[in-house]
């Protein structure tokens, strides 16, 4: 029998999207059935074809730029070793493309030709992402074309199909860009050398040349050329994030996506012209997946709001105007009840003003009791897109408060780096600051606040916790880390060098990271909590969260422990989530 809290759980979410290059179609992924599959919706719309049915989600969808074959990324049981499978036509039952089950394969790009694709993959080592060519029939062999130390993305094929555009990842905010040769095997760095700098969805417009979004020598993300001196040319460049960048096949044209106080707005900007023109029909939300079709003449976008659920949308490039494609269904739920945030901000100890959006229960019972919602990342940001568990908490009297602490995304360079290090005590010194905030709001009751947080959230719920153990009446924590140290050596090999950048390097900073790691403090962790994981997290070993419950329950002190054996980073499964949250709510009856 269906509550009115598992309604919110089961809105459905439709994204992803691709084109095909066969027949005028787009393909995205959807959670119809409760598990993510592949589907398929002529442009004119209708209902979603359903073109897979996994044991498992499917990660990722790719068309063949020629012929009707399809790449579908899946992993099992949500440990992020994602492998290929190949759909020849819409007939056939899928065929593994890949048979490396350990390992990550990072799908890059199609092969103008249609008939190969290039990805990197931790094949070798499970450290290190070399680069990959592979015919799309089933059982053909993958060639190795470059050994590679760190992690690399293949990001496309010039257009020739002569040379692959590479990026490498120093860290989460520092990347550089090469061009691998086909014919001779060279690889040509093509950004400046020795500059932290962020260079994102890099590729190749329709004239063939290199065009990215990057902060090469300033605060914001924003659109330039690489040159064939290896100088940066400025396309677009306001003053606020660009996020996501798509490129034209067959005109001057780019699709460009601003973050501006964390609502999006869409650009068609035209580089030869100068002329910007801003799409019109999405209301204020989010925007992500933004792609061209094959002839230029559509893009296809994901968009969600606060009141709107994730679907897929396109924009006509003729008149710059948005319509939904998909119309994932609300199971039940009213958008119409569903309540907006409001944007504030709060003076932290330093004095700096921090971000934070603020949802009110309606109707207004005041003072309400609090959930204090922190994001992951830590390099990303809080947005005001459709929160289904928020909207959860809502329909039951709290409010939620949902801040974008320092080291957030989207405010610039100077603000991303303030967390990095020995600095992330400042980060969990503006959660104190957010208790006090939250005292001097009248229709928020300080007296009764839980924090609530998965992955760095559920790291900052347990540094709360022990920095402020009188501030906060309850913790939830979900895939977070309890121990920096034990954490880096553990955590995925593929993905420690990324995280040291962050968070500090086991060689260098062990002092740091234990006065840093809630373990050791745990003893001043007095408010009741809720901690949980599942088995096959890749990036948060679930000893971390053993170790906080075992030193919490020594003590005696008021932990409940869920595990969940088929989940990896986070808990996705729809079964899982029904079990979850009521127990959330319930927990949260109880100590607010």
């Amino acid at each position: 029998m269906t509550t009115a809290v598992d309604r919110y759980l089961r809105v459905r979410q439709a994204f992803g999207p691709s084109f095909r290059g066969d027949r005028p179609e787009v393909l995205f992924l959807m959670n119809l059935t409760g598990t993510v599959q592949v589907y398929a919706m002529d442009l004119n719309g209708g209902w979603p074809d359903m073109v897979t049915e996994l044991s498992d989600r499917a990660t990722a969808v790719h068309a063949s730029p020629r012929g009707s074959a399809l790449v579908v990324a899946t992993d099992v049981e949500g440990n992020e070793r994602h492998g290929f499978l190949v759909l020849a036509d819409r007939d056939r039952e899928p065929q593994w493309l890949t048979s490396e089950n350990d390992a990550i394969h990072e799908f890059g790009a199609f092969h103008p030709d249609g008939e190969h694709i290039a990805y990197t993959a931790n094949i070798r080592n499970g450290r290190d992402f070399d680069l990959y060519l592979q015919p799309i029939e089933p059982g053909s062999p993958a060639q190795r074309l470059l050994s590679l130390d760190g992690t690399w993305h293949v990001e496309g094929f010039r257009p020739d199909g002569k040379g692959i555009l590479l990026r490498a990842e120093l860290s989460n905010a520092d990347q550089y860009l090469t061009l691998f040769d086909l014919a001779t095997g060279q690889l040509e760095r093509l950004t400046p050398e020795g500059a932290s700098d962020a260079y994102q969805e890099p590729g190749f417009d329709y004239q063939g040349k290199i065009c990215t979004l990057t902060n090469y020598g300033r605060e914001w993300l924003g659109v330039a050329r690489l040159q064939p001196n290896g100088q940066l040319e400025w396309g677009y460049a306001p003053d606020a994030d660009c996020e996501h960048l798509a490129l034209s096949p067959t005109q001057s044209l780019w699709a460009v996506v601003v973050n501006r106080q964390g609502f999006s707005e869409l650009h068609l900007f035209d580089p030869e012209r100068g002329r910007d023109q801003v799409v019109q029909g999405l209301g204020p939300g989010v925007i992500g997946d933004v792609v061209f079709s094959p002839d230029g003449r559509w893009l296809a976008l994901t968009f969600h709001g606060p009141d709107a659920n994730l679907n897929v949308w396109l924009v006509s490039v003729w008149d710059a105007l948005a319509r939904p494609l998909t119309h994932a269904p609300w199971n039940g739920v009213d958008p119409r009840r569903l309540v907006r945030p409001v944007l504030d901000r709060y003076p932290s100890f330093d004095g700096r003003e921090i971000p934070v959006w603020v949802y009110y229960p309606k109707p207004a019972r005041d003072p309400a009791p609090v959930v204090v919602s922190i994001h992951g990342g830590p390099e990303w940001q809080e947005r005001p897109g459709f929160n289904p568990v928020y909207q959860m908490l809502l329909s039951r009297g709290y409010a939620v408060v949902a801040p974008n602490v320092r080291g957030s995304t989207g405010y610039g360079r100077t603000y991303c780096h303030l967390d990095d290090r020995d600095q992330r005590g400042d980060a969990i010194r503006d959660l104190g600051a957010l208790a006090a905030w939250i005292g001097l709001q009248p229709q928020l009751d300080a007296d009764r606040i839980a924090l609530m947080g998965g992955s760095y959230g559920g790291y900052m719920v347990l540094a709360g916790l022990t920095w402020f153990p009188h501030a906060f009446r309850a913790g939830i924590e979900i895939a977070g880390i309890a121990n920096l140290e034990t954490f880096l050596e553990e955590t995925g090999p593929w993905r420690r060098h990324l995280r040291e950048a962050e968070y500090g390097y086991l060689d260098t900073d062990r002092e740091s990271l234990r006065n840093l790691s809630p373990i050791y403090q745990f003893d001043r962790i007095v408010a009741p909590l809720m901690v949980v994981h599942g088995s096959n997290d890749p990036r948060v070993p679930i000893r971390e969260a053993e170790q906080i419950v075992a030193a919490l329950a020594a003590r005696r002190r008021t932990v409940i422990y869920l595990r969940y054996d088929n989940e990896g980073h986070g808990v996705s499964r729809i079964e899982n989530r029904l079990d979850l949250y009521p127990r959330i709510l319930s927990f949260l009856q109880r100590h607010l």
